[in-house]
């Protein structure tokens, strides 16, 4: 082989190499910044439902309350929506609400109302008034199916005791 092709070659493969660290090193820095703006819009629309969760609640309404009909109503209208080339054509969000012990009390998706989920990140740990957030995978086979699980109390004040300061009655998350 020629030395022009040698160098060549050596030239290409350096380039090579260079571009692959190079796009490693963004991959690797952008996935925890769209993970960060992801969580950080899913916790403040946890907050902003678990609000009216907890009036459906307290009103004995969870199941047909304020927020299942606004969930049922999303499911039933059309989304149209070009988002940079992209088409998004229905809701992709999951919400779920349970009770003080864990167990769903309400879920838009309709699968598992009675589940127990006091075992799961988002669930235990806003319960116990920390904050509380999982990632868990859709497909157990498949990494780029995870979805992330916000969750917010729902507090809820004494009516006999105004001064005393509100207690968890459960806990709402929105999964994306």
């Amino acid at each position: 082989m020629r030395i022009g092709m040698r160098i060549f070659l050596g030239y290409f493969f350096l380039v090579a190499i260079a571009a692959w660290f190079v796009l490693n090193i963004f991959v690797e820095e952008i996935k925890p910044g769209v993970r960060q703006t992801t969580e950080d819009a899913l916790v403040d629309t946890a907050h902003v439902l678990a609000q009216i969760a907890v009036q459906d609640l307290a009103n004995n309404q969870i199941q047909n309350g304020a927020l299942a009909q606004a969930f049922a109503q999303i499911q039933k209208n059309d989304v149209s929506a070009n988002i940079s080339g992209i088409q998004k054509s229905s809701i992709a969000l999951r919400v779920y609400a349970t009770n003080a012990q864990g167990v769903v009390i309400y879920d838009s998706s309709g699968m598992d109302v009675g589940a127990d989920y006091s075992r799961w990140n988002d669930v235990y740990l806003t319960l116990r008034g920390q904050y509380g957030v999982r990632s868990t995978r859709a497909n157990p086979n498949d990494g780029t199916t995870s979805v992330m699980h916000v969750a917010a109390p729902m507090l809820q004040s004494d009516e006999n005791n105004p001064s005393q300061s509100p207690h968890i009655v459960g806990s709402l998350t929105v999964a994306k």
